[in-house]
């Protein structure tokens, strides 16, 4: 799937990040299918927060419009403020991430995508003898 919307990213209005990883996993993943960033210019983009904006930066892109607070609930209030009706976004996301975004943009008669581009994993931790007597 994350394949399938990059090949068609020019058929998308706007893009929703809501993390910096889906940021770099995402525009990763853009670079090695040879597409340029330069495709995302004229879109509308939306970063959850300060650190998501900085890593869009990092790439060389700006974000359209970013919340006062650094919640899905905040993106979509903002989003209240644009006429989504007909618009087909892109949602680059983590497997964990809630549905309240696609839910109220779908609501709102917006087409959505989202794509997970990272698995959220907590690593295995093995025991160490800390050399501690008991």
């Amino acid at each position: 799937m994350l394949d399938a919307a990059i090949l068609g990213i020019d058929e998308y209005d706007g893009l929703l990040f809501t993390s910096r990883h889906a940021v770099l996993y995402f525009l990763d993943r853009l670079k090695k299918k040879m597409k340029s960033v330069e495709a995302l210019r004229p879109k509308t983009i939306v970063a959850i927060g300060k650190a998501t904006a900085e890593a869009l930066k990092s790439f060389g892109l700006d974000a359209t419009c970013i919340p006062e607070e650094e919640t899905a609930e905040s993106m979509v209030k903002l989003l209240h403020n644009f006429s989504v009706k007909g618009k087909y976004f892109l949602i680059p996301r983590s497997d964990l991430a809630r549905d309240l975004l696609v839910d109220e943009l779908r609501k709102r008669g917006a087409s959505v995508d989202p794509v997970t581009v990272y698995r959220n994993i907590c690593p295995k931790i093995k025991k160490q003898d800390l050399g501690r007597d008991r």
